[in-house]
């Protein structure tokens, strides 16, 4: 078997990114909204996330009774309604500046590669737009798709490196190894 690694997009920083993106395309998509708050992006604790659903305040449609949530859902519902007047790029950079997650996700041990990633992909995001002319909504299913083949592409690897009787010759970089 004959894998290409794509563990960019695996990275969960960049997941992250992708539930963020499809929830301002999408605003029903409670599940995207609930997998980008408690990400590292924003770090809202599962059990407040919780409260807001029960009370129905899981949409940056309706006000929160949390001040900080109330925040969020105002850059977020601000980036959908000005989804097709700014590139995506430049609409994810002005999320993160927004609610400040840059400075947050700079930090710790994984803290210059969760910036370098963010900046890859704002040029991929951005390439792929301009380079295919294709809407907020077409590069942002198409960064899900990608995400989701990478994830689905890890499990794979891992499953077939855990098989004992799979006889095989694994070839790795010198990174990856």
């Amino acid at each position: 078997n004959i894998y290409k690694s794509q563990t960019f997009y695996s990275h969960k920083i960049v997941q992250a990114i992708s539930h963020l993106l499809h929830v301002v395309e999408n605003p029903n998509d409670s599940s995207s909204l609930y997998k980008a708050l408690v990400s590292d992006l924003f770090l809202i604790p599962e059990s407040l996330l919780y409260q807001l659903s029960q009370a129905g305040e899981l949409s940056y449609l309706t006000d929160s009774s949390i001040p900080e949530i109330n925040i969020i859902y105002k850059s977020l519902l601000k980036a959908h309604q000005n989804r097709y007047l700014k590139d995506i790029a430049y609409t994810l950079q002005e999320i993160l500046k927004e609610n400040r997650i840059l400075e947050v996700i700079s930090l710790g041990f994984d803290g210059k590669r969760n910036l370098a990633n963010i900046y890859h992909l704002s040029e991929i995001l951005n390439n792929t737009q301009m380079s295919e002319n294709l809407s907020f909504g077409e590069v942002v299913r198409k960064l899900k798709k990608d995400v989701e083949n990478s994830v689905e592409q890890e499990i794979r690897l891992d499953n077939d490196k855990k098989d004992d009787s799979f006889n095989s010759v694994q070839l790795m970089t010198i990174h990856a190894s």
